[in-house]
């Protein structure tokens, strides 16, 4: 074998090392994945036969302490008492919204037309981005690190180094 045929022999070995290497990743990756996921769903099961109990003993006292707390405050203005302790009483619990009888939070495209409906703009958040992916395909970087948009203008505080070639391994 002559000498390029030699080192192009060595390059395919090399690559299907590093495919090997790449393979043996994603193995591991996966197994740690499903090791990830199989303690905490026996944290889970844990945390919860570990709270049951307590939880009970909170229902149970919460169910005993609430008839006296409203007996001790019945014809009062206030709306708890403060013991040693601590505190037990009433409190608005707020109101609780749905559409079509399922909850929602600001990000609702549903509540979204509601509000553009009802001509509540002064509640909508429209938020400013720029499109990162189109605009860097127009910009021309000067060698000196200068960026420059398409029509010419100089673009301050924005500097860039020029593109380069970047050596990459694709197995097959």
């Amino acid at each position: 074998m002559n000498d390029i045929a030699q080192e192009l022999a060595f390059a395919d070995e090399l690559i299907a090392d590093i495919n090997d290497a790449q393979n043996e990743i994603e193995q591991l990756e996966k197994v740690a994945k499903a090791r990830k996921e199989m303690f905490a769903a026996k944290i889970d099961e844990w945390l919860a036969e570990s709270i049951a109990k307590p939880q009970i003993l909170i229902a149970e006292k919460t169910a005993m302490l609430q008839p006296i707390i409203q007996n001790h405050l019945e014809g009062k203005k206030k709306k708890s008492i403060k013991l040693p302790s601590g505190t037990a009483g009433f409190k608005k619990s707020g109101a609780k919204f749905t559409i079509g009888g399922e909850k929602f939070d600001g990000k609702s495209e549903q509540l979204l037309q509601i509000v553009k409906k009802h001509n509540l703009n002064e509640y909508i958040i429209t938020k400013e981005y720029v499109d990162w992916y189109k605009l860097k395909k127009t910009l021309n970087v000067v060698s000196d690190g200068v960026v420059v948009s398409e029509d010419g203008e100089v673009l301050q505080n924005i500097e860039a180094e020029p593109e380069t070639d970047v050596f990459y391994v694709k197995a097959n």
